[in-house]
């Protein structure tokens, strides 16, 4: 722990030992500052790695249990269940509303 005795010598102050001191304080601050954004830096691949995550295992999960509600409760179960999922949701019925117009397209320009 410093004190103010570490720099006074009655009534005189030790400059050079109070330089000291205070160019040790500064490059201890500055280093810690460059680990500080250095690690809030690799903080944001993680919260985004974090974020696929979630958003992967909401989406898997929409595509085991989206039949199961279908067959439960028809169409308005499956669209509370699939408003329930957050983003995923709407991806997920992006997809479908996708799938279903490229099937009408192929079936219809066969005919």
């Amino acid at each position: 722990m410093v004190s103010a005795s570490d720099f006074v010598s009655g009534a005189r102050i030790k400059w050079r030992r109070l330089g000291v001191a205070l160019f040790g304080a500064g490059i201890l601050a500055y280093f810690e500052g460059v680990v500080a954004v250095l690690l809030s830096l690799a903080d944001v691949p993680l919260s985004l790695l974090g974020g696929l995550a979630n958003f992967s295992g909401r989406f898997i999960g929409l595509v085991a249990g989206f039949p199961a509600a279908l067959a439960r409760g028809g169409w308005a179960g499956a669209t509370q269940y699939v408003l329930e999922a957050g983003i995923a949701g709407y991806v997920f019925a992006i997809v479908i509303v996708l799938a279903t117009t490229g099937t009408v397209a192929v079936v219809v320009s066969r005919v």
